[in-house]
């Protein structure tokens, strides 16, 4: 008899007997610990306690209060429902309870029980409960290399590792693979990829294949750029070159279609968020990118929203690094100023026609993981040995990625990831045909004011905003068009631009408002009245 059987039963009656069913062994059943539920003696915070002990080692984490466990391919975290935490306790525990039985004469029987749905819930918000279970940030496929609190450049163990709060599900000795010369060997892995502005484009799939790899030796909430993969024609590579970033590092490639709905995209990104997935790409993209969602994932180092089907909230860090590839993608001037480019040329009429040297695909980069990782491993030794030399360029929207892994990349002598593309499909339309309109007025009309109609029919005639014109004249245009044309208009209020700095003005509103484009001579520059 164990001392807790000892004292539940001096709580009865000192006469009682212990039946011990069978599998049950002292404190333990069929090799499972064994918890007492609450009753008059045993409260719940007492439940809570040592549940979380007999879980601290289990595969069951936490990100901020929300419980979380390992999906069954093991390749990422999902939220544990209350419903679901009561069974799955039970892979780890055997709860109990105990009770005194007439029919074999006075005994206190321990009867396994499963946890009740409202016990489930107390323990699952319990502060004591949760002071037991790991903390959990990151999630990584393979041991990554991370930046320690001393400065230190280390990879992380297989497992869990308190102080970085991550997760490394399987070993990868890529660190005892030799490569000698990282930068050679990505060159010729990549070489059958033809590139539009080849250094320039060639430098960012390093960047983007390093900014999984070294992700880690990022400051704690550093902003990452987007990665955007675009080609002249279909068949041009754009998804297998944004899979040799991803399916080393991850194992897999995980996609997702780009939801229509804001609200869907919202679910999508918090759902993968949370579950520790760091990296989404969304393939095959047409037409404009424009969403506030992607937007504020690329802004926000703290990511916050409603858990599907709970009614918790989740707000945690941001570390998901997101890529698009598609022909011809617009996107919106927030989303431009915040993603890097790689172009690729396809010169073959028909896709098909093409011949290849090697064979890539998700299979052989995964077969080949080790020596890829190997690679990029170099690169990162190399710049850490060299003084973690800094990117000569920097970047407004992402200054700390610019000077890291801008610096990795250039020190292995690529060029600079973050040096200004010069598009031939896809970016950012608008910016460029407002730049383009700007100079016509001031060409046409030096700084005299135009009106809406004069300046629509400017940029039909010229073939500019054809999203929105369509090839219409200010006569044909439908009114929903023009109020599209004049909101966008509005938003380039006071904006300058060129060398020349022509600035463009808004003066007036409604049916009033004129346009104007000035110069920093002319008398009469000055912000206007905005529309």
């Amino acid at each position: 008899m164990n001392n807790d059987d000892t004292e539940k039963t001096a709580r009865f009656a000192p006469s009682l007997r212990i039946e011990t069913p069978a599998g049950m062994t002292g404190n333990m059943f069929n090799g499972l610990p064994m918890v007492e539920l609450p009753d008059d003696d045993h409260t719940g915070g007492d439940f809570a306690a040592e549940l979380g002990k007999h879980l601290s080692r289990a595969d069951i984490f936490r990100r901020g209060k929300i419980l979380m466990t390992l999906t069954d391919k093991r390749e990422r975290l999902e939220p544990v429902g209350d419903h679901e935490f009561r069974t799955l306790v039970e892979r780890y525990v055997a709860p109990f309870t105990a009770r005194v039985t007439k029919n074999k004469g006075d005994q206190l029987v321990r009867i396994r029980k499963t946890i009740g749905i409202d016990l489930a819930r107390m323990a699952m918000a319990s502060p004591q409960f949760l002071a037991e279970i790991r903390e959990i940030e990151h999630v990584h496929d393979v041991p990554l290399p991370v930046l320690r609190p001393d400065g230190s450049l280390a990879i992380l163990p297989v497992g869990y590792d308190a102080p970085s709060r991550t997760l490394t599900l399987r070993g990868c000795d890529y660190a005892a693979r030799p490569c000698a010369d990282g930068a050679a060997f990505l060159r010729e892995l990549l070489k059958e990829f033809q590139f539009m502005e080849a250094e320039r484009s060639l430098a960012v799939a390093v960047a983007a294949m390093l900014t999984l790899f070294a992700r880690r030796l990022l400051p704690k909430l550093a902003h990452r750029p987007a990665f955007i993969y675009t080609a002249n024609a279909a068949g041009g590579g754009k998804t297998l070159l944004a899979d040799c970033a991803i399916a080393p590092v991850l194992g897999r490639s995980p996609r997702a279609a780009l939801p229509r709905r804001e609200e869907e995209l919202e679910k999508l990104l918090l759902a993968e968020v949370l579950g520790g997935c760091e990296c989404l790409l969304f393939d095959n993209l047409k037409g404009r990118i424009e969403s506030a969602s992607i937007e504020n994932l690329l802004t926000s180092h703290i990511f916050k929203g409603r858990i599907l089907n709970q009614s918790k909230t989740y707000e945690g860090e941001n570390n998901m690094v997101i890529f698009f590839t598609g022909n011809g993608v617009l996107l919106s001037e927030d989303l431009m100023r915040r993603a890097l480019f790689v172009e690729l040329f396809q010169p073959e009429a028909k896709a098909q026609d093409r011949k290849f040297a090697h064979t890539l695909g998700v299979g052989v980069l995964i077969e080949r993981r080790a020596e890829i990782l190997a690679a990029l491993w170099q690169l990162v030794q190399a710049w850490d040995k060299a003084g973690r030399t800094a990117g000569s360029k920097s970047h407004a929207s992402f200054p700390e990625w610019a000077r890291i892994v801008g610096g990795m990349v250039e020190h292995a002598g690529f060029a600079s990831p973050v040096t200004a593309p010069t598009l031939h499909d896809g970016g950012n339309r608008d910016g460029e045909d407002m730049a383009e309109l700007v100079v016509l007025i001031r060409q046409n009309h030096a700084d005299r004011p135009i009106d809406f109609e004069k300046l629509a029919d400017i940029a039909a005639e010229c073939g500019l905003f054809d999203r929105i014109t369509d090839g219409h004249t200010a006569n044909t245009m439908d009114r929903a068009d023009k109020a599209r044309l004049g909101k966008l208009l509005a938003s380039y209020h006071c904006r300058d631009f060129g060398p020349e700095r022509r600035r463009f003005l808004v003066e007036g509103r409604g049916h009033g408002r004129r346009f104007r484009v000035t110069l920093p001579e002319d008398a009469a520059a000055g912000p206007g009245q905005t529309a």
